[in-house]
């Protein structure tokens, strides 16, 4: 994996990309102040780590 990085993107020693974005919800109806995010509407943070090849 690091050598498909360095490969592709000239980054070496990574073995995967990480990135995040925030998937909007209904407000549910019990703890609905819970899942008021920074930019203030209901969402769920999501993360997801990918590999050289997207996977």
């Amino acid at each position: 994996m690091k050598r498909d990085f360095y490969r592709n993107c000239s980054l070496p020693n990574i073995v995967g990309a990480m990135d995040g974005t925030l998937v909007p919800i209904l407000a549910p109806s019990e703890n609905e102040e819970v899942f008021v995010c920074r930019k203030k509407f209901h969402a769920l943070n999501c993360q997801a780590v990918s590999s050289s090849d997207m996977k």
